[in-house]
C-alpha cells in the first residue's frame, strides 16, 4: 500500500512540475533580471536538491526548448549531460565540441564556458559550483588535486541563452519534481536503519550453473532451491572474475584495483590498510562481526580479519586450504580439507572434520550466542569450497562416481551438495530458534565456475554453465555473473526477480545503510550504490551504470601490455570485452554475436570510459613489484612454527548446537 501511495504521489508532483514548466516557458524572455535571479539561486546551491532527488529523471522530463547540442553520449533537450568517472584530478578534457553565447560567458565568468556539478562520494552529498567563479563556491565544491586518493563523478552542463531565459520556470517546476522524484530516489526510508542481522554465505568458484534451481540436471541442491523460491533474486548480480578481488570489493565498497588487489597471490591479494572495512563500519554501529572460512586479503598481521573489524575469526590462510607455498598453515598440505589447522581469533588451532561442515557449525554456534544476547550481528560464512583441490567426503562423491563421472567432477559436485546440506542446516536452525524476525540471509558465489569439463563413462562432457560464455578468470559473463538470493521473511518479497545491474561493490553501502552505520568523513570513496531502493521497490528508478571488470594476474612488469587483456565494461544492455568485442546482452546473453561494427557510438563511449577508469586505478595499485615470499617466510607459516615451539597447537571444537 505504501508503494502505491508513493508512486501516486510521484506522478502527482511530476505532473505539477511539467504543468508549471509548460505554463511559464512560453512567457519567458531573456533579461538581466532573469539572470540575476538565476545567479542568486545558484549561489544558494538550491539546485543541488534537484540533482539529489533524481537528476537522471528530471533532466529528461523538463523540456524547455533549449537549443540541442550534439555529443557522443547524450542528446537531450534540457541539459546536455556527459557523466564520467574521474581520476586523480578533475582537470580532464572531454572531447565534445560545445559553443555557448558570449553574454553567458561574460556574465558567469566561466572558464571553458562550463557550469558543472560535482558529487562528493565520500559523504554522499551533492554540491553546485561554477568553474572559475567565486572562492565561496569553490570552497563548497568537492575538489580533487593530482595525487589525492579520492574519486567522484563530474556532470557537465552546457547552457545556452534559452536555458537562462527559462530557468526561473524550471525553478518552479523543480520544487514539484524534487518531491515527486523523492519516491524513486537512491534512498530507502523504510529499510534504512532497520538493523537486521546479516548472514552472508558466499561459496568459492561455484558458477551460475552449479545449482539445480539454475538448470543443472545432474546436481541436487534442494535446500538452496527452496531458498531460491522464497527469495528476492538479483538476476544481474556481478562480482569479479577471481577470488580475492571479489572479497576486497565486498569489504571496501570499491573496485579491487582501487584497493591494491590485482591478483590472488604474490602479495597482490593484500587489501590496502587505508580501507575502512565493512566489518569496521558495522562494529562501530554496534554489530557483532564474525568470519568463518576464507579471508584471502592478506596473511600479514595487520591484514588479518581480526585487525580489520571482525571480532570472531575462524579462517585458513592464503587462497585455499593446502596452499602452503602461498601462505596456508604447513600441516594443511597433508590433510587437505579434513582436520585442518586454522586461525581462531589470535590462536592457531587444530580441528576435526570436513572443512565446510566445520565452518557452518562454528558460524551457527556463534550466531546462536548472538541471538541469545539479542546483539545484532554480521556473519560472513565465506567458504573455500568448491574451490580445488576437488575433495569431498566419500558419501557425497559416491552418487556421481556410480553415474560414471570422473573423480574430479564427483569431488566438485560432491562439495556443492555438501554445501547444500549445510545451508539447509543453517535455515532449519534459524527456523528452530525463531531467528527470522529480523534476519537477512544472502546466498551468493565469488566468481564463475571452474572445471567445466569432465568425463561421463569415459566420454568427454561439458558441464552446465547456465548458457553463459566463459568461466572463472574470464572477462565474459561466465566469469563474474553469479547467483544472488536474498531472503528476509516478511520484509522482502518471495519469488521476486530484480533484473537491474548490481554488483559486489554495492554490498558495502547497502549493509551500512541497513545497520544505520555512520561512516567517518575521511574513509575511502565508495564505488557502489545502496541496493535498498531496489529491495524496497524493485520497479524504482535505477539509472544505468558502467561497471568495470579486469582479471588482473599480469606478470611483473607487464601491466600496461595487459591493459586490454581479459577486461570488460558492462552496462545494463552491453558488454564490451577486451576493447574488441561488443555483445548486446539483452538479446544475446550467451555472447555469440560480436556487434562492434554496427554500434560504433557505443564502442567509442565504453572505450573512453574504460580508459578513464584504468588511468584512475593506476595510482592505487600499491602491491605491484613486491618481492616473492618463500614458503618458509610466509607470515602464517612463521607464526605456526613459533606457536608450535612455544605453546603447542590446541584443539578446537565448534560450539554445540
Amino acid at each position: 500500500m505504501k508503494k502505491i501511495i508513493r508512486k501516486n504521489t510521484l506522478a502527482l508532483f511530476v505532473c505539477l512540475g511539467l504543468l508549471a514548466t509548460t505554463a511559464y516557458a512560453q512567457k519567458t524572455q531573456t533579461s538581466e533580471e532573469t539572470n540575476d535571479e538565476l545567479m542568486g539561486w545558484f549561489r544558494e546551491a538550491k539546485f543541488g536538491m534537484f540533482i539529489h532527488f533524481g537528476f537522471e529523471i528530471a533532466h529528461e522530463l523538463l523540456n524547455t526548448g533549449v537549443k540541442t547540442i550534439e555529443t557522443d553520449q547524450y542528446n537531450h533537450n534540457f541539459f546536455m549531460i556527459n557523466k564520467q568517472k574521474c581520476g586523480p584530478s578533475f582537470e580532464i578534457s572531454y572531447p565534445y565540441p560545445v559553443s555557448t553565447e558570449d553574454d553567458l560567458k561574460d556574465f558567469m565568468e566561466i572558464k571553458e564556458n562550463t557550469l558543472y556539478f560535482t558529487r562528493e562520494m565520500e559523504k554522499g552529498s551533492v554540491f553546485m559550483g561554477l568553474k572559475g567563479y567565486s572562492n565561496k563556491v569553490k570552497d563548497n565544491m568537492y575538489s580533487v588535486k593530482p595525487g589525492e586518493r579520492k574519486f567522484g563523478f563530474r556532470t557537465i552542463i552546457y547552457l545556452s541563452n534559452n536555458t537562462i531565459s527559462s530557468m526561473h520556470t524550471v525553478k518552479i517546476a523543480v520544487i514539484f519534481l524534487a518531491f515527486g522524484i523523492m519516491g524513486c530516489s537512491t534512498e530507502s526510508k523504510s529499510l534504512t536503519g532497520s538493523r537486521p542481522n546479516i548472514i552472508l554465505v558466499m561459496t568459492d568458484d561455484q558458477g551460475m550453473g552449479d545449482l539445480s534451481c539454475m538448470g543443472n540436471e545432474v546436481l541436487k541442491t534442494p535446500h538452496i532451491d527452496h531458498f531460491y523460491e522464497e527469495s528476492t533474486r538479483f538476476r544481474e548480480f556481478h562480482v569479479s572474475p577471481t577470488c580475492a578481488p571479489t572479497r576486497s570489493a565486498i569489504m571496501s565498497g570499491r573496485y579491487p584495483f582501487h584497493v591494491g588487489v590485482t591478483h590472488t597471490i604474490k602479495q597482490r591479494e593484500r587489501m590496502t590498510l587505508e580501507v575502512y572495512t565493512l566489518p569496521q563500519a558495522l562494529s562501530a554501529a554496534g554489530y557483532e562481526t564474525g568470519i568463518f572460512g576464507k579471508w584471502h586479503l592478506g596473511d600479514g598481521e595487520a591484514y588479518l580479519p581480526g585487525n580489520r573489524g571482525f571480532k570472531e575469526v575462524l579462517i585458513h590462510g592464503a587462497g585455499g586450504i593446502g596452499q602452503v607455498s602461498l601462505g596456508d598453515f604447513p600441516p594443511n598440505k597433508e590433510n587437505v580439507y579434513f582436520d585442518n589447522v586454522l586461525l581462531h581469533n589470535d590462536k592457531i588451532v587444530k580441528t576435526e572434520g570436513f572443512c565446510t561442515d566445520l565452518f557452518f557449525q562454528a558460524a551457527l554456534g556463534w550466531i546462536r550466542k548472538q541471538q541469545k544476547t539479542k546483539a545484532p550481528y554480521f556473519a560472513y560464512i565465506s567458504l573455500n569450497a568448491p574451490h580445488g583441490p576437488l575433495i569431498a567426503p566419500e558419501k557425497y562423491k559416491r552418487r556421481f562416481l556410480e553415474m560414471g563421472y570422473d573423480e574430479g567432477t564427483a569431488g566438485r559436485y560432491g562439495m556443492i551438495e555438501n554445501i547444500d546440506d549445510n545451508f539447509g542446516l543453517l535455515v532449519s536452525k534459524l527456523d528452530e530458534w525463531k531467528a527470522w524476525e529480523n534476519t537477512l540471509v544472502i546466498f551468493m558465489t565469488d566468481n564463475g565456475a571452474t572445471h567445466l569439463r569432465g568425463t561421463l563413462n569415459g566420454e568427454k562432457v561439458r558441464h552446465h554453465n547456465a548458457g553463459m560464455k566463459g568461466a572463472k578468470n574470464s572477462p565474459f559473463e561466465g566469469g563474474n555473473h553469479v547467483p544472488a538470493f536474498w531472503q528476509w521473511k516478511d520484509v522482502l518479497g518471495q519469488g521476486i526477480d530484480i533484473d537491474r545491474l548490481v554488483a559486489h561493490v554495492d554490498l558495502y553501502k547497502t549493509f551500512c545503510e541497513l545497520a544505520g552505520a555512520a561512516l567517518p568523513p575521511d574513509i575511502q570513496s565508495i564505488d557502489g550504490r545502496s541496493l535498498l531502493p531496489l529491495l524496497d521497490d524493485p520497479d524504482c528508478n535505477w539509472p544505468d551504470r558502467e561497471m568495470f571488470v579486469h582479471c588482473g594476474r599480469w606478470n611483473e612488469g607487464e601491466r600496461e601490455a595487459n591493459k586490454y587483456n581479459k577486461c570488460a565494461v558492462r552496462t545494463q544492455r552491453w558488454r564490451f570485452v577486451n576493447d574488441s568485442e561488443l555483445y548486446d546482452i539483452s538479446v544475446d546473453p550467451g555472447e555469440e554475436v560480436n556487434v562492434m561494427e554496427s554500434h560504433p557510438e557505443v564502442v567509442n563511449q565504453l572505450h573512453l570510459s574504460y580508459n578513464l577508469w584504468w588511468e584512475a586505478a593506476l595510482p592505487f595499485m600499491d602491491n605491484e613489484g613486491l618481492p616473492k615470499v618463500k614458503p618458509e617466510d610466509q607470515p602464517l607459516a612463521k607464526r605456526y612454527h613459533k606457536q608450535l615451539e612455544e605453546e603447542g597447537i590446541p584443539h578446537y571444537s565448534p560450539p554445540e548446537l
